[in-house]
């Protein structure tokens, strides 16, 4: 996985394109982690990742427009957190420690990382204040939990 992507022009001068990361469908550990997640949630439960964050579900009310529903949401570890504002990389270990430190790093790029069958997450700059650590959850995951 790249995400940077260094050129030099034929005058010699340095162009540099930023590449949005992507993580592949396919990749079985990408799979693993995002399998355990999903049935964590399903079985009602919180689902803990070290130097990552809290994946949960919470149930949005009702509106005139819409019924209640299920959805996924997450809170990101201290050391996260302390990571976006400079601090040292958080401690990434267990099953998935791979895949989490691809995470943890691609949160950090501009247009942050979607992972596939979970959601997008990234780290978002706001000026003045520190940066805020976002996570949306992919429409597939919500809609099984929002399934009866």
């Amino acid at each position: 996985m790249r995400f940077v992507r260094a050129e030099v022009s034929p005058r010699g001068a340095r162009h540099v394109a930023v590449c949005k990361p992507t993580i592949r469908k396919t990749d079985k550990r990408l799979r693993a982690f995002v399998q355990e997640v999903t049935a964590t949630l399903l079985d009602g439960r919180r689902h803990q990742t070290p130097g990552l964050g809290t994946f949960s579900t919470c149930t949005r009310k009702a509106t005139a427009e819409r019924v209640a529903s299920k959805m996924a949401m997450f809170r990101a570890s201290a050391e996260l957190r302390e990571y976006a504002t400079g601090g040292p990389k958080p401690s990434v270990f267990g099953p998935h420690a791979e895949v989490v430190s691809v995470i943890v790093e691609a949160m950090h790029s501009e247009q942050g990382v979607d992972v596939p069958l979970l959601g997008r997450m990234a780290v978002v700059p706001v000026p003045g204040k520190k940066p805020k650590l976002i996570f949306h959850g992919a429409q597939e995951l919500n809609d099984v939990l929002a399934a009866p």
